[in-house]
């Protein structure tokens, strides 16, 4: 069953991460995904967010120690440059939402573990994969 998610979750998500991320679209988005307001607070994607511009009104917010935190990430400093972060999405062993954080020469990249290949950036991105791979919301929990 793991192979059958893992398979799902490529083919969503290797396109979703070579678009351009300079702007967010509307098709990135599912009601309930965190955005930042152009204004600086946070808000939920609704329904009525979508008779606005996207572009113009929303950004996305970038993957931090402090969203992973609010979603209840295990997280564990590897050493100065890796940190992993794993939630259980299971209540079987091994059934973890593994994502590894690098930095390399002031860079931060975070990716699905064991895939390098894919790669997040935002907040939106990581409740898509979450809610793909489960089908439930990647809720807050404090």
């Amino acid at each position: 069953m793991i192979n059958g998610l893992h398979q799902m979750m490529i083919t969503s998500f290797i396109i979703l991460n070579k678009m351009s991320k300079l702007k967010l679209k509307a098709s990135e988005l599912r009601i309930g995904n965190w955005v930042e307001v152009i204004k600086g607070d946070y808000t939920t994607i609704q329904p009525s967010s979508f008779s606005v511009s996207i572009e113009d009104n929303y950004k996305p917010i970038p993957l931090s120690k402090k969203w992973f935190k609010k979603f209840g990430f295990e997280t564990n400093e590897l050493d100065d440059r890796t940190i992993y972060h794993s939630l259980n999405i299971l209540d079987e062993p091994y059934c973890d939402l593994s994502l590894v954080e690098t930095r390399k020469n002031g860079n931060v990249c975070i990716y699905l573990f064991p895939y390098e290949n894919i790669r997040l950036q935002y907040v939106h991105e990581l409740q898509n994969l979450y809610h793909s791979l489960t089908a439930k919301e990647l809720n807050i929990k404090e």
